[in-house]
């Protein structure tokens, strides 16, 4: 589903369960019964979409790909605390919960029961299963650069399976959300380098440093998007993903798939400040 396409970029919010205090004693308990069935929706379809299995993934890309990016030019003593600090900012729990309740948050009242459906029948656990699948082999380097291969050798001719996934990403405009988050997540990891003290920079500064990327943020994000789906819905039969990217489209698809980008674009926001900040704070005592 959508979520597992999001790329590899502290309490639940009190506000899920908060009513307005003027309301009457029944007008309250109303709200409250209304906002149940909402995080009860929100979380069976988090449940039907393994965001426990995809959470991980993410955890361990996070994990890796930091220890890769910092890791290798901090001094021991303070490659030591900062990596308690990866530790406590990749918390599975935290992750599960900061998108768990923008999720329920964003989707609202919307009527989830076509989606549901789907999700929870034999053809849409099996969808479910191969993104997973994928997901996780895709953190493999080589995995990675053997799908990108793959769908680079399938060409530009018009096929099939190759107008499906390039329909179901336009449908849905994964890249531009993609990309959009990618995006943000950068902004936030310079905001935290600069709330750290290692860091002189303006947000106007920031903005252009990342602006930058864009093109190739954009160029990258595409092709991964389309290697991901060509090789995870491989196995699947075309009628399958035509029903599934049909259900995209509609209002209720279209608002599973708006909540989920705007939940995980929370999450990895903060959690790439958190990352600016503690990578901040290792280099300013490196410096001491």
């Amino acid at each position: 589903m959508i979520m597992n396409i999001l790329l590899r970029a502290l309490l639940i919010c009190s506000m899920l369960f908060a009513g307005p205090l003027v309301l009457a004693e029944s007008g309250q308990t109303e709200k409250t019964q209304i906002e149940i069935v909402q995080a009860e929706t929100a979380q069976a379809v988090l449940a039907a979409l393994a965001l426990s299995d995809i959470i991980e993934v993410m955890r361990q890309e996070g994990l890796a790909q930091a220890v890769d990016v910092t890791g290798g030019f901090l001094p021991s003593t303070a490659a030591v605390a900062w990596r308690r600090d990866l530790d406590a900012i990749y918390d599975v729990n935290w992750m599960k919960a900061t998108v768990a309740a923008h999720f329920a948050r964003e989707l609202g009242d919307a009527d989830m029961s076509d989606v549901l459906a789907f999700l929870t029948s034999t053809d849409g656990k099996r969808l479910v299963a191969l993104e997973v699948s994928a997901r996780q082999a895709m953190s493999d380097a080589s995995i990675e650069d053997a799908a990108r291969s793959v769908y680079r050798a399938s060409g530009d001719a018009s096929d099939t399976r190759r107008d499906l996934v390039a329909t179901f990403i336009s449908r849905n405009d994964m890249v531009a959300a993609n990309v959009e988050s990618a995006l943000h997540a950068s902004f936030s990891y310079y905001r935290g380098l600069r709330e750290s003290g290692a860091l002189e920079m303006s947000d106007r500064e920031i903005i252009e440093e990342v602006w930058a990327t864009e093109a190739e943020t954009r160029s990258d994000t595409s092709e991964w998007l389309h290697a991901f789906l060509w090789m995870a819905y491989a196995p699947l039969d075309n009628s399958v993903l035509a029903e599934y990217s049909a259900l995209s489209a509609t209002g209720a698809g279209q608002q599973m798939n708006k909540a989920l980008f705007a939940s995980f674009d929370q999450m990895f926001a903060e959690i790439f400040y958190a990352l600016g900040l503690t990578t901040g704070q290792a280099l300013q005592t490196q410096n001491l």
